[in-house]
């Protein structure tokens, strides 16, 4: 059940944190970031059938959900290299290599919650791993997004000061902005719009850095789960 809520932790803490970075940061549309995360459904698939074919052949479930959770420990260490110039394939490639981490994961964890179970404990069963999946994904949203509105705020903090004429120049174009110096307070603002920008992103990234190291946690653990004795 600790799996469970660290599972869901992650997987719904990602699903939080992509489209508003993806909006609000990256410009995309709401469609637009619909079509750039549809991979990530297509990757859950395919590993989900993937998942099944390799537990009836009798590959251990613990070494198939390890490889799940390694998959997704990688796709979040690549999205915590983004910058704000990152491309959409590159996003939609970790969208689709996390979906596979995801699918991977989340079946056998399933398969051995019921495997000791009678057919008249099932019922209960799955309510309460729904629960323990819920609560996970509740602390994790939560943890994530208290995270991020304090990081961006820290950062921030950090990156004001070092805005000067002599060393703005790496995250503003103030040669650009001498164009519009009569519209003097809303050359602050947008200066303060990029400086802005630019923290969140710097937590968005520790945020992925958070759930990285979750995913990794999580490894240990699978070595005190016991297969199904038939896995055929």
């Amino acid at each position: 059940m600790v799996l469970m809520v660290m599972f869901g932790s992650i997987l719904f803490s990602t699903l939080a944190l992509l489209p508003p970075m993806l909006q609000h940061l990256f410009g995309y549309t709401v469609i637009g970031t619909g079509l750039v995360l549809m991979p990530r459904g297509i990757g859950s698939i395919l590993s989900t059938f993937l998942g099944g074919m390799l537990m009836r052949r009798g590959v251990d479930v613990r070494l198939i959900m390890g490889t799940g959770l390694l998959i997704t420990a990688w796709t979040l260490y690549e999205m915590a290299q983004w910058s704000l110039e990152v491309d959409s394939t590159a996003i939609i490639l970790l969208a689709l290599l996390q979906g596979l981490g995801f699918g991977l994961v989340f079946i056998p964890i399933n398969i051995l919650a019921f495997a000791t179970l009678s057919p008249q404990h099932r019922t209960e069963a799955s309510s309460i791993m729904n629960l323990f999946r819920s609560v996970g994904s509740s602390i994790g949203i939560s943890a994530v997004t208290v995270a991020l509105a304090r990081n961006t705020q820290i950062s921030h903090a950090d990156l004001a000061p070092h805005i000067t004429g002599e060393s703005g120049g790496a995250i503003i174009d103030f040669s650009a902005m001498e164009r519009f110096q009569q519209l003097g307070e809303s050359v602050m603002t947008m200066v303060n719009g990029e400086v802005t920008r630019q923290a969140s992103m710097i937590a968005f990234v520790n945020d992925y850095y958070i759930m990285m190291w979750m995913a990794l946690a999580a490894l240990p653990m699978l070595l005190f789960l016991k297969p199904p004795k038939a896995q055929g």
